[in-house]
């Protein structure tokens, strides 16, 4: 095998792996749900799946040259230094697969947390938001009015742009372990229930009304003004019935306002449930952009396992002292363990507070010695 090869399959194998979720997707993943959930696991993994297959390939070819020149005269020192090649390419390849491994289980972890703690709030914000976006789009202008909504973008204070507000929701995630990015997928897309906005769009104006509070309650008193009866002080389910399918629907939409369930909803009522549905909207981000930082957190903490553990690998292979190399990094460790062993402690608490227990959320109220505390931050 000649160094061009080698830097050939390299290419070639991670060009193969960056298509092939694409290609699993628009294939497979068009009649099956969970094809599709699992090629966001290879487009986010391409990069450690190609890295393993590449060294796989090379050792299983280096093997094959060996077995097929076998019969070869060779001297003595070239069969050691064949043979530590080959150990070589077989310690490369294992260390490859643990990281693949250790990468696979962030990947996992990342999913099933985010599948468990956020599908049910994602589906609840979706739901609201579909509502907010349906009635938006039925909404009118109110002439004379200065509190309220408008459609034109221009108009003073009414809009700013709707991917700065996208990006201010999602600040802090692109510093997150790459693993990671394909398991928690856009926050705002998630929420809205689409992977595209159209800057003029309804779902792009609920989107960038939604990231302000002020602007939440004007979007509140337009839906209010729009639909309430001439000299009317409350809205009822039959105001926005027409707007929906069915009239279970227009009910279950209506309820999202309808608090205290007396049938009718005033404006406070409206711009409470808006308000409600604007923090819900920050907390969820907040609460997934802290988890997003604490899985990359744990990643780094099991590369720093993985470092060592290479080192093992290749002494275990290559034929070294092992015994005595081990020897004598327990007793150094030992020696530190005072040093490190209430952070180590520290850390593994809180892993599984975070990622098992996870008694509370960003957003959510608590009581500690009787004083009560709002959840700002989750971190390790």
């Amino acid at each position: 095998m000649c160094v061009y090869s080698i830097f050939a399959g390299w290419w070639a194998a991670l060009f193969v792996t960056r298509l092939l979720p694409s290609i699993v997707r628009n294939t497979l993943g068009v009649v099956s749900i969970t094809v599709r959930f699992y090629s966001d696991w290879l487009k986010a993994l391409y990069r450690y799946i190609a890295l393993f297959v590449w060294s796989l390939t090379i050792w299983v070819t280096f093997n094959q040259l060996i077995v097929n020149r076998q019969h070869a005269d060779i001297t003595p020192k070239s069969r050691d230094a064949v043979s530590f090649c080959a150990k070589l390419l077989f310690a490369l390849m294992i260390c490859t697969a643990i990281l693949l491994g250790e990468k696979v289980a962030i990947q996992a972890i990342a999913s099933q947390f985010h599948e468990r703690s956020y599908a049910d709030r994602i589906e609840e914000q979706q739901q609201n938001t579909r509502t907010l976006v349906a009635l938006y789009s039925h909404s009118t202008d109110q002439v004379g009015r200065s509190d309220t909504l408008h459609d034109n973008p221009d108009s003073k204070g009414t809009f700013v742009d709707p991917e700065k507000v996208l990006k201010n929701i999602l600040k802090g995630v692109k510093g997150v372990a790459q693993t990671t990015t394909h398991a928690f997928g856009n926050i705002a897309s998630e929420i809205v229930g689409s992977s595209v906005l159209q800057p003029n769009s309804p779902e792009a104006m609920i989107a960038t009304a939604l990231g302000s509070a002020n602007k939440t309650r004007l979007l509140a008193r337009r839906l209010f003004y729009s639909f309430r009866k001439p000299s009317a002080e409350v809205l009822v389910v039959g105001d926005i019935a027409p707007f929906f399918h069915s009239q279970d629907e227009a009910a279950k939409a209506f309820a999202m306002f309808d608090k205290d369930l007396n049938g009718d909803a005033t404006r406070d009522e409206m711009e409470l449930a808006c308000m409600e549905l604007h923090r819900e909207r920050l907390a969820l981000a907040s609460s997934m952009r802290d988890i997003d930082s604490a899985v990359g957190r744990l990643d780094n903490i099991l590369m720093s396992v993985y470092t060592i553990v290479v080192g093992i690998v290749f002494a275990v292979i290559l034929d070294t002292a092992v015994s005595a190399m081990l020897s004598g990094a327990a007793a150094f460790v030992l020696a530190l363990s005072w040093l490190i062993g209430a952070s180590a402690q520290e850390v593994l608490s809180s892993v599984i507070f975070l990622f098992i227990k996870h008694i509370y959320d960003v957003g959510d109220r608590v009581e500690i010695d009787g004083q009560p505390y709002t959840v700002k931050e989750i971190r390790l």
